[in-house]
């Protein structure tokens, strides 16, 4: 595949109980910050959709399979079926617990357990990081968080993004180039003395695939 050629956004479905919503919803939340897709019953099911149909639709196009494991999980009439559905489709599968640990057929992968005192994006963050092991969406996590850089929103999303990247090196000269334009360009970026220390490390890590001219102006820009 070219690098030039746009990869599709990472695909999450999100896997609850109605009881853990308000906890779902803030972990929808996040990823749509580090620019995935991302698949929350009911509010992503139009109201003329077949309700199950839809659900099946979204858990065969998913990327990742993210559960929500909490004392309510099981106890929900579509969880079990939803995590079923994924391990017998050999989906990759992302546990995220709260309290509780994986069962049945998630107790063999690895979940990523909320501590006392970790925010939800801290959690997310860290279960991110178990994806960057995945070699074929190790790529497209990059180009879903370098779009996402671009568009952030706030300090806090570009020193997450910004932290997240620096994880993935190496980069192509491409994709560096368009850090370094987005950092230049985004004043959600470049005013963030965090996300500019991030990204100079991470500009550092990749100094051979630079432009000369662009890197100059990324220096002065960020004052790094």
């Amino acid at each position: 595949m070219s690098s030039r050629r746009k990869l599709s956004p990472i695909s999450i479905f999100l896997s609850y109980s109605s009881k853990d919503k308000r906890f779902a919803q803030s972990v929808k939340d996040i990823f749509l910050e580090f620019g995935f897709a991302v698949f929350l019953a009911p509010e992503d099911i139009s109201p003329a959709s077949d309700w199950v149909q839809t659900i099946l639709e979204n858990l065969d196009d998913c990327d990742v399979f993210v559960a929500i494991v909490t004392k309510s999980y099981h106890g929900s009439n579509w969880t079990d079926q939803e995590s079923g559905y994924a391990v017998a489709r050999q989906k990759t599968i992302l546990p995220i617990c709260r309290v509780v640990d994986p069962y049945g057929f998630l107790a063999r992968i690895q979940g990523y357990k909320k501590k006392r005192g970790t925010s939800d994006a801290e959690l997310v963050e860290e279960a991110l990081s178990g994806l960057l092991n995945k070699p074929p969406l190790r790529n497209r996590i990059r180009e879903s968080l370098i779009a996402a850089l671009r568009h952030s929103r706030s300090y806090p999303q570009s020193i997450m993004i910004s932290r997240v990247l620096l994880k993935l090196s190496p980069f192509s000269g491409r994709q560096m180039s368009l850090i370094m334009k987005h950092a230049i360009s985004q004043s959600q970026v470049r005013n963030s003395i965090e996300a500019s220390k991030y990204l100079s490390r991470l500009v550092r890590r990749n100094q051979t695939k630079l432009d000369p001219e662009l890197h100059a102006k990324f220096r002065k820009t960020l004052n790094v």
